[in-house]
């Protein structure tokens, strides 16, 4: 995951020179438009992994009541 990451994160240096998008004959719309998606899946891999580890912690503190 952490190499994901740093993979998905070098994108948005990408962002920051209009050229490279030329370079490689992408419209630079469209590669602005390519790399945001990737920055939200990137995001979303993130925050669906703090919910997980913050679910199986209360998960954790929780017991089973047996009513009398």
């Amino acid at each position: 995951m952490i190499v994901i990451n740093a993979f998905l994160s070098i994108g948005w240096v990408f962002t920051v020179s209009n050229n490279f998008a030329l370079d490689i004959g992408i419209n630079p719309l469209y590669f602005l438009m390519i790399l945001s998606y990737v920055e939200l899946c990137r995001k979303g891999m993130w925050y669906f992994l703090r919910i997980e580890e913050d679910h199986s912690n209360n998960i954790g503190n929780l017991t089973a009541v047996i009513p009398d």
